[in-house]
């Protein structure tokens, strides 16, 4: 019995390791498939990780290209010359771009929130089309208005519905100067034209009543000195019973005809008449060189201009107005001749209309002064055209050469030359126009012209 005890138990100690070893393998089939399933768990968490990093990679990329492309979209809408505005449906504004601070010289931020018609007048009607264009005024930060191209456009979501309005307002006062420029030019053009036809017209007749007057002039002279001695006849033979019939006729046709009035006024008359002659053959020439002034840069006489322009205007300021002139020896100035007599004669007919203004209410007869010298250090010359009107007000001094700012009434000329004139004056010619008033004193324009032209 015990032998059999002692048998069982080394037969289950020997069978013991061997099923130790099976569950030993067990485990380790089992450990070596873990193994092989963390293995692809890690190879498949990398190619995740290498996913997921491209992605982000891919995403950091196009980030950028984006971000590349709105800096560069802002950089083009930053040069655009126009001023972009972004409404919603109620045109309350969203959004600006471009030029509009610039124009309206007020801060985009200061814009967001306001009524679309408060920056531009008469947007909200436009935004009803799907597209349109026209003009319209852009209000700067101080009320001042500038006209412009103004261009609206429905803007629509991906549903197709509006959602709101793009306006793109273009600048037009460099336009409307252009314009302006050309009309006067045509106008000009128009009256040299009429001038130069107007001067031909009158050459001829003129050169006949110039003849005539040197003709009459001659006579008049020949026929009193025979008048004269007729009288020492007269005289001489006075006593003579024989003729003293014919000596009575003779005195009677004497007092008839008023000899000795005749004697007294005929040379007079004769003079007045060749006084008026040089003077209509005088404002002829300087019509035909009015009329003839070209827009091209040549070489100009500034004063012979100045001169000229005076005879053509007389008519504006001879009522109202004495012309003292002060005009220094200039060199020939390379300028357009055209243009600065237009420069000119608007001054001279600006300052005849202020001082006619202030003669309605002190009846003193104004002056108007015109002065040239030369500033050799800069090689310029100047032109100073002073009047003793009423000056320029404080709160329009500013205005005076903005286009479309007048003080002039309706029916008393454009109201544009001051414009026009610092036009051809700055912008054309490289020069400068400016003045100086005193109220109740006077004002005196100053025109700078380089010698040698617009460098």
């Amino acid at each position: 019995m015990a032998e059999a005890e002692a048998v069982e138990r080394e037969s289950g100690v020997a069978q013991q390791p061997e099923d130790l070893q099976a569950v030993i393998d067990a485990q380790e089939k089992d450990l070596q498939k873990l193994r092989r399933r963390l293995a692809r768990a890690r190879q498949t968490n990398q190619i995740l990780e290498d996913t997921v990093e491209d992605q982000i990679r891919s995403v950091y990329i196009a980030k950028q290209e984006v971000d590349r492309a709105n800096s560069h979209m802002e950089s083009v809408l930053r040069c655009v010359s126009a001023a972009i505005i972004i409404t919603d449906t109620d045109g309350s504004i969203t959004s600006v771009r471009g030029s509009t601070g610039r124009l309206s010289k007020r801060s985009p931020d200061t814009l967001i929130g306001c009524h679309v018609d408060d920056l531009l007048l008469g947007a909200s009607e436009a935004s009803d089309e799907l597209f349109g264009v026209g003009e319209s005024q852009l209000v700067m930060a101080d009320g001042t208005k500038i006209p412009v191209l103004l261009t609206t456009s429905q803007l629509l979501n991906e549903a197709n519905d509006t959602v709101g309005t793009v306006h793109v307002a273009s600048d037009l006062r460099r336009q409307k100067k252009l314009e302006m420029r050309l009309a006067e030019v045509r106008k000009l053009e128009s009256i040299g034209q009429l001038a130069a036809g107007v001067a031909h017209e009158m050459n001829t007749p003129i050169q006949y009543v110039g003849d005539s007057a040197h003709f009459l002039d001659e006579v008049v002279e020949e026929l009193l000195s025979l008048q004269g001695v007729y009288a020492e006849l007269v005289a001489a033979v006075r006593n003579e019973p024989a003729i003293a019939e014919l000596i009575g006729r003779i005195d009677a046709a004497e007092t008839e005809a008023d000899v000795d009035f005749l004697r007294e006024e005929a040379p007079g008359s004769v003079a007045r008449i060749h006084e008026g002659v040089n003077r209509v053959t005088e404002i002829v020439r300087a019509m035909k060189q009015f009329s003839n002034q070209s827009e091209e840069f040549l070489s100009t006489d500034i004063n012979a201009l100045i001169e000229s322009t005076l005879t053509v205007a007389n008519n504006e300021f001879k009522y109202v107005a004495d012309v003292e002139r002060h005009l220094a020896p200039l060199p020939t100035v390379l300028c357009s001749a055209g243009g600065i007599g237009q420069v000119i004669l608007n001054l001279v007919v600006n300052a005849a209309h202020a001082i006619a203004d202030r003669n309605e209410q002190t009846s003193i007869r104004g002056q108007i002064t015109i002065s040239t010298r030369v500033d050799e250090a800069d090689r310029m010359v100047c032109i100073d055209i002073a009047d003793t009107g009423g000056g320029i007000p404080d709160d329009i001094a500013t205005r005076v050469f903005d286009p479309f700012f007048t003080t002039k009434e309706v029916g008393k000329g454009t109201g544009q030359g001051l414009a026009i004139s610092h036009n051809i004056v700055v912008e054309r010619h490289r020069g400068s126009l400016t003045f100086t008033s005193e109220p109740d004193v006077g004002t005196t324009f100053h025109i700078v012209l380089p010698i040698g032209g617009p460098s």
